[in-house]
């Protein structure tokens, strides 16, 4: 289970997470970071589910596809990581 709690304040938006990663059998499968600042777009991303894609960890992925994209809109930031994780994750990961 992930906990993903997010705050909205009259100072902004608070994204929080669990570091906790756990395998696909429920067992503990050690820490992870689940949420990305995005300062391009001024945003934040927190994630929950498959922590790979194409067998790399997320934390690594993610980061690198955030430096790749970060001169789009939040709305084609969107679309083109949907399409990334749908294209580049394994049969398995998407379980």
């Amino acid at each position: 289970m992930t906990l993903i709690v997010t705050y909205i304040s009259k100072y902004g938006i608070v994204h929080a997470s669990d570091s906790n990663l756990t395998s696909s059998s429920g067992d503990p499968a050690g820490e992870g970071r689940k949420t990305f600042p995005i300062p391009a777009l001024n945003a934040g991303l927190t994630l929950a589910g498959a922590y790979s894609v194409a067998g790399t960890k997320m934390d690594a992925w993610m980061e690198g596809f955030i430096e790749a994209h970060t001169a789009v809109s939040l709305d084609i930031f969107a679309d083109k990581l949907k399409d990334a994780l749908e294209n580049q994750m394994s049969p398995s990961e998407k379980e």
